[in-house]
């Protein structure tokens, strides 16, 4: 998902990128920077406050304004302690936010994706991009953009005073200021490739433990619980390393710039101590000195921290930006695909596999209105493809691919999965009740629709015997369910959606031979005058379908009624007697 770029990402990179998100909040923005100018202010004030009160009582002993000043130094310190506390709820209110369009937004293009991207994407990728990505993107705004901007106004503004107490003690505050700049900068690019590399890495791990979770029950039939565990240490060291070598680069970008400030503290103590010796600086004055290089020290040490973070951001937000650069499916405005008959014709059709195997050419098949056609054939030979094509994941390269006679290319895609309904081998099925994973395939059936169509799939049964019946929460994945009864929502769930189309896509491949043919009395009523496509590796389900059409390698090598392939041809004969021996 990245790209080789003439230079590398940075920081006017990412400005530009996240323009369009910052534009919406531009004004909570400006308004969290003057909140925090305006600390700002005070943390300037007050250190100058300080130094008069103390010069008033050592020189002048003058207590009635050291009384006024103690209590105006007072009344600002609350002042400032309430206007943090508002900031920093501020910033917690418009970063939810900005955080919260930058999830909708990544989310919405991730489901618009062309099925390529989708099948190349990483699952510990994508979740890293919507959960931890996204807020790096808004500390990027606020702590590496306006909070550096911040400093930077007043790093200059303390040294600009200081130049003001007295020119030689601006002039030694500002010989340091190179050296920083340049341990900064050395160690940033080096940081930024560990960066980069963890965060590689942290994707991979993520979405091999999340698929290992998912698999904990075939780990242990596998008996290969040691050899996972060597894969978790291994990935771990890896993480370990990358994360051991980057906060090397780190501490020692910390340490060199605190090395630099333990150097200017003590000289800049020295200087000013004889300068107060020699009667050319008051106490006071000293005092405000120290308190401004205070700040500038503590603002430096926070910059830089800021800056290392800012290596991840910069890889948080690159990635992004190449996710957000992934080609989606057209959304052009197109004319609704229309379905009367359910009449499918694969027109002289060429297709190569992610532009590297070619899969199709040249292809030609028709299948007729309400026929029920079984698409058989090795694994890799074509079926699914064909299937994903009927309904718009998939575009040929050449020829065409026509429902009633209206090319699949210029008709919108949210007509065709209208019109088509498909069950697969893997049933998504949501955290929810039996009723809401039912209704998905349309959400404004009636309660009699509901249970009619329960009845004619052969799920009713299942159903009856449950605690809440329709209501029954049956947990994330379907946790609660078999294999069987999961393919059974499925397909009530496609016949509640009454397409004029339906594709079965190893529909029955998880059904016992009791809930198997309980679905196959039903299809008559289920599939009546409707187009049907079934791929499936069970002969049972296949002299379910008048007509068989076997591939291999992309061409159709038997096209016949089922049962006379059955008896007359050695290729289907064998194609499923392997399938039985195994």
């Amino acid at each position: 998902m990245t790209h080789k770029n003439a230079r590398p990402f940075g920081m006017w990179d990412s400005i530009q990128f996240l323009r369009k998100y910052l534009i919406k909040y531009k004004t909570s923005f400006i308004m969290f920077f003057l909140g925090w100018f305006l600390q700002g202010v005070l943390q300037v004030v007050l250190p100058l406050l300080f130094g008069i009160l103390i010069d008033e009582m050592v020189y002048y002993k003058d207590v009635d304004t050291f009384m006024k000043i103690s209590l105006l130094i007072f009344v600002l310190t609350v002042f400032l302690s309430i206007l943090y506390f508002m900031i920093y709820a501020f910033h917690n209110h418009i970063t939810n936010r900005y955080a919260f369009d930058i999830k909708i937004d990544l989310f919405s293009h991730l489901l618009s994706l062309e099925t390529h991207n989708v099948e190349d994407a990483k699952a510990g990728d994508l979740i890293n991009t919507l959960k931890s990505y996204t807020t790096q993107c808004v500390y990027l705004v606020t702590r590496n953009i306006i909070y550096n901007v911040y400093q930077a106004i007043f790093i200059s503004f303390f040294v600009a005073c200081i130049f003001m107490i007295h020119i030689q003690l601006g002039l030694l505050v500002m010989a340091f200021a190179p050296l920083s700049v340049y341990l900064t900068l050395k160690s940033g690019k080096k940081i930024r490739k560990f960066s980069d590399r963890e965060r590689v890495a942290y994707g991979d791990y993520v979405g091999w433990l999340f698929e290992m979770l998912n698999r904990i029950k075939d780990i242990r039939l596998l008996n290969a619980e040691k050899r996972v565990q060597r894969t978790f240490a291994t990935k771990h060291k890896e993480l370990f390393y990358l994360s051991v070598r980057k906060k090397f680069f780190s501490l020692n970008l910390m340490n060199g710039v605190e090395f630099l400030n333990l150097c200017l503290q003590l000289t800049l103590f020295g200087v000013g101590a004889y300068l107060t010796i020699q009667g050319k600086m008051t106490i006071g004055l000293l005092t405000v000195v120290f308190i401004f290089f205070k700040e500038i020290k503590e603002a430096i040490i926070a910059v830089n921290g800021y800056y290392v973070d800012l290596q991840d951001r910069l890889s948080a937000v690159k990635y992004i930006k190449d996710f957000k650069e992934l080609t989606v499916e057209p959304n052009e405005e197109k004319p609704d695909l229309k379905v009367t008959d359910g009449v499918i014709v694969f027109d002289h059709m060429d297709f190569t596999h992610k532009g590297r195997k070619e899969i199709f050419k040249g292809l030609t098949l028709n299948i007729n209105a309400g026929e029920r056609v079984a698409l058989v054939g090795k694994s890799g030979s074509g079926k699914t493809t064909l299937v994903n094509m009927i309904v718009g994941f998939l575009i040929p390269e050449e020829g065409r691919v026509l429902i009633d006679g209206q090319d699949l290319a210029q008709v919108s895609l949210n007509s065709i999965r209208q019109k088509v309904g498909i069950v697969q081998q893997n049933v998504l099925i949501f955290d929810g009740t039996i009723r809401e994973n039912i209704q998905l395939g349309n959400l404004k059936a009636t309660e009699e629709q509901l249970i009619m169509a329960c009845e004619k799939t052969g799920i009713a049964k299942m159903i009856s015997k449950l605690p809440n019946g329709l209501d029954t929460v049956i947990g994330s994945n379907g946790m609660n369910l078999s294999g069987g009864q999961k393919q059974l929502i499925a397909i009530t769930r496609v016949y509640l959606k009454d397409p004029a189309i339906i594709l079965l896509d190893e529909a029955t491949s998880a059904l016992d031979k009791d809930t198997e043919h309980i679905v196959h009395e039903a299809w008559d009523d289920i599939f009546q005058n409707k187009t049907v496509i079934v791929i499936s590796h069970k002969i049972s389900s296949i002299m379910h379908c008048s007509r068989t059409v076997l591939l291999e390698e992309g061409r159709i090598v038997e096209d016949g009624e089922t049962h006379q392939l059955l008896h007359g041809s050695r290729r289907f004969q064998d194609l499923f007697s392997l399938d039985s021996a195994v």
